[in-house]
């Protein structure tokens, strides 16, 4: 591992599996665009693929331009923080959009007149007076005016990751250049604890939302699975890139020593070949199949241009694309076409039994 360490240039099974990882998600967004059944909820999960190969592209740049290392940083905390935010999408959205959403915790949540809990059946708007109980992450509970209130505390605790990592990275590094002694040892691993702490909130925010609304889920979509191998995706370079930290922190603040260089070198290997794998298990998690179960809407697959779905997948500013249509199930489809029948037949008898009369 000590190909052109000094000179800061490139090893060549890390560009290997760099460029392995941008061909696997090309193929991956390739797959969805050529088989989109529900583009809302599968240009998400395209945008969950992206995190393999930036990852590997930021991590590769950490090992060869150290100095910029806190920029790398504060560019993936903004990246995984996104990732989170769009697994929520799509998990809000597979339970049918944010109006289902709220309607399901207005009728699941418990209502707080005064010191006593009331009925559940508040309005998403909290029509009724009382106040919504709710808990987040095992803490103490809060109460709510409406459900769109702890919907929108639920979807801020997400986005805060977005904000908050980033922010509390650079915080980070200005402590670590400007700060002095141990002030600048504790500023550095005070801020990096707290990012690393907004990101285990967020994630636990996703668990609680899951929670709510799991049933209104469709079957065939395993959420718990794949925020599994999101998440421990997320929380293992995370993790790794924090103790990192703390131990070159004590060695070299500056990140400049030629020993911390090839550490950091052959650490961007390691996250190379996790992103690779990271692709190849999340794909059985969200191939296009699975969404093709959805809703009887989607049961044939469309085909639209690369350039299209890639458009689509890369518009970041909109996550949620709005509601989904209601899901119709099978016991309940099938419920509904032999009443349909059976309707069909019985007016097929009146009108015999009429025509009969009638001669």
């Amino acid at each position: 591992m000590a190909y052109s360490v000094e000179k800061g240039g490139p090893i060549t099974p890390n560009i290997i599996f760099g460029i392995l990882t941008v061909l696997f998600l090309i193929l991956l967004q390739k797959e969805h665009a050529s088989r989109c059944y529900v583009l809302p909820l599968q240009k998400l999960a395209a945008r969950l693929f992206i995190l393999a190969p930036t990852y590997s592209i930021f991590l590769l740049l950490t090992g060869y331009v150290t100095r910029g290392k806190p920029f790398w940083d504060i560019c993936m905390a903004g990246l995984d923080g996104y990732a989170l935010f769009s697994f929520f999408g799509l998990m809000v959205l597979g339970a049918g959009g944010e109006e289902q959403v709220m309607h399901r915790l207005a009728s699941d949540l418990p209502q707080m007149e005064g010191n006593s809990t009331a009925v559940n059946g508040a309005g998403t708007n909290g029509a009724s007076g009382g106040k919504l109980q709710f808990s987040i992450c095992l803490c103490l509970p809060m109460r709510f005016n409406s459900a769109r209130s702890v919907y929108t505390f639920l979807k801020a605790s997400v986005m805060q990751a977005m904000v908050s990592r980033p922010v509390f990275l650079a915080a980070s590094s200005i402590s670590k250049h400007f700060a002095h002694g141990q002030l600048a040892n504790l500023g550095e691993r005070g801020f990096r604890l707290l990012s690393l702490l907004a990101l285990i909130y967020a994630v636990m925010s996703i668990g609680r939302t899951y929670h709510l609304v799991y049933q209104q889920i469709w079957p065939e979509f395993n959420p718990v699975a794949a925020f599994m191998v999101v998440k421990g995706f997320i929380l293992l370079v995370a993790v790794q890139d924090f103790v990192i930290a703390m131990i070159f922190s004590a060695r070299d603040p500056f990140y400049e020593e030629q020993s911390t260089r090839s550490a950091l070198q052959a650490y961007s290997l390691v996250v190379s070949i996790q992103a690779f794998l990271f692709l190849f298990i999340a794909r059985f998690y969200l191939q296009p199949s699975i969404f093709q179960s959805y809703s009887p809407q989607s049961s044939l697959a469309m085909t639209i241009s690369f350039c299209n779905f890639m458009r689509e997948t890369y518009s970041f500013w909109t996550v949620f694309g709005g509601d989904m249509p209601p899901r119709i199930d099978e016991k309940t489809s099938t419920r509904t076409s032999s009443t349909l029948l059976l309707r069909r037949d019985l007016a097929g008898g009146l009108e015999m039994s009429g025509g009969n009369q009638i001669e």
